[in-house]
């Protein structure tokens, strides 16, 4: 019997959330050249990115994940978005100051993927001398993968041209773990591995991916309100104001850093021995 279920195309209209690193295939896993500087502002450039380390499959891209905001699964942080080049400006994906993010690179078989997907949309299987497009005998046992992809506006592989597209052509809100990215992965290859599933419909396929640990970023606050004493080096950045009424202890290295004001208020010190500068410059630049 010729199975098909919404798990592929829960797969091939998916997000990523995905925070360590691994390969399902003994594939290569890219790893970023992380730059030194990690503190960014909402609207500044990141990227392009070098790799540390090149994948063997073919296209890489780039997750950007929201340590601010969990996965509804609860299985680990969410991804807000597939960056195709790793050139972007956190403000595009509505990260929140104050916060860390990460960018994890993604490799992964695009032609694969059109493969795959021409199978489901375009294949055909003979039974008993009767030809029957993939996309119906999906369609008689209940499947809406071939509409659904159509709505979407995929009917061919070649539709398909990075997992941003994908991503954004979903209009999907939901979000995964790594945790739910390896099962949907894993589920999708178990369904095509299925020998009642037909080579024309994409029977034997195997999606490969792998993918390398995140850069971790902090991104800067508008306002930054420092109240609890410093006891190790620090540097404290705001793209607008920062203020404080708390202690610099013996013998560490603080710096204030704003675009338009330092406000040291009632109960603010330095300790003998303390390093302490306050400057009113441009963290973003």
């Amino acid at each position: 019997m010729l199975k098909f279920t919404q798990t592929l195309f829960l797969f091939l209209l998916f997000s990523f959330q995905l925070q360590a690193q691994g390969s399902n295939n003994n594939n290569i896993e890219p790893v970023l050249d992380c730059p030194t500087d990690l503190t960014v502002c909402l609207n500044e450039t990141l990227g392009p990115y070098t790799l540390a380390t090149t994948s063997d499959l073919p296209n890489i891209e780039y997750a950007i994940i929201d340590h601010n905001l969990p996965a509804p699964s609860g299985t680990g942080d969410a991804i807000v978005g597939i960056d195709e080049d790793g050139i972007f400006m956190p403000s595009e994906y509505n990260l929140t100051p104050g916060t860390s993010f990460g960018v994890i690179p993604v490799a992964y078989d695009l032609n694969s993927v059109r493969g795959t997907l021409d199978d489901i949309l375009k294949g055909s299987v003979t039974i008993f001398f009767v030809t029957t497009p993939c996309c119906d005998l999906a369609a008689s046992q209940g499947s809406t993968v071939c509409a659904d992809l159509n709505a979407q506006g995929i009917f061919c592989g070649s539709d398909v041209t990075s997992l941003g597209a994908v991503s954004t052509l979903s209009g999907t809100t939901d979000t995964l773990s790594i945790a739910d990215f390896v099962a949907e992965i894993d589920a999708v290859n178990t369904q095509l591995a299925d020998p009642t599933l037909p080579a024309e419909c994409g029977g034997g396929d195997f999606i490969a991916y792998a993918y390398g640990p995140e850069c971790t970023y902090f991104l800067v606050a508008d306002t930054l309100n420092i109240t609890m004493p410093h006891v190790i080096n620090e540097l404290n950045e705001a793209t607008d104001l920062v203020t404080s009424n708390t202690i610099v202890d013996a013998s560490f290295v603080v710096e204030y850093n704003a675009n338009i004001c330092i406000e040291l208020q009632p109960g603010f010190e330095t300790v003998i021995g303390a390093d302490f500068t306050a400057a009113i410059d441009d963290p973003c630049n």
